[in-house]
């Protein structure tokens, strides 16, 4: 676990790596928002979403030929939003992301489903390196890069979120739990 003194944070910078991760990844519950406080967050689904669409991560399934979609060929549980508060001593700053409900994948154990991103033993082990060397470094984070992956080699489909999908560019809203196929990896 992760605990000691202010001396061992600042003696071991993994270990603020670790803690600086964790505050970070809390999930804010969207039940609880005020009406304002949801409208913070139009512009990061908004966001989102058109990111999905340019990166050509799903397509929309006109509801006139969802009937002739394999059932087994969807995720039993729609898209969600996850949001969270990237700010820092109480003040919110909206960021939200478009999952999957990849446990329920019907196919679920026959496809490799980890994300191309750096273990965590890679970032301690480099974190060590650059501090035995005195090397100075610098973090950044390529927006939606697991987003730009390869297209799926089977037919796979999701529903879109409760609240629906908001129109981004030339792509129309999509309806609430409307169907969409998954043409490339995506989070979740």
């Amino acid at each position: 676990g992760l605990v000691g003194s202010e001396m061992c944070i600042r003696d071991s910078p993994w270990i603020i790596y670790e803690l600086v991760m964790k505050k970070n990844a809390k999930e804010l519950d969207p039940r609880r928002f005020n009406p304002l406080g949801r409208r913070r967050f139009d512009i990061p689904d908004q966001a989102e979403w058109a990111q999905w669409v340019k990166g050509q991560v799903t397509a929309f399934v006109p509801p006139h030929m969802e009937n002739r979609i394999d059932a087994k060929s969807v995720i039993s549980v729609p898209m969600r939003y996850v949001r969270t508060n990237r700010g820092e001593g109480g003040a919110l700053v909206a960021k939200s992301r478009l999952t999957l409900a990849g446990h329920t994948d019907p196919a679920l154990g026959l496809y490799r489903t980890d994300a191309p991103t750096t273990s965590h033993l890679a970032v301690l082990i480099t974190a060590v390196i650059a501090v035995s060397m005195d090397w100075s470094g610098y973090i950044f984070d390529v927006v939606t890069a697991f987003l730009t992956g390869e297209k799926l080699q089977r037919e796979l489909y999701t529903r879109a979120p409760k609240e629906g999908l908001p129109a981004v560019g030339s792509c129309p809203a999509v309806k609430p739990f409307g169907l969409l196929k998954i043409l490339k990896g995506a989070y979740g």
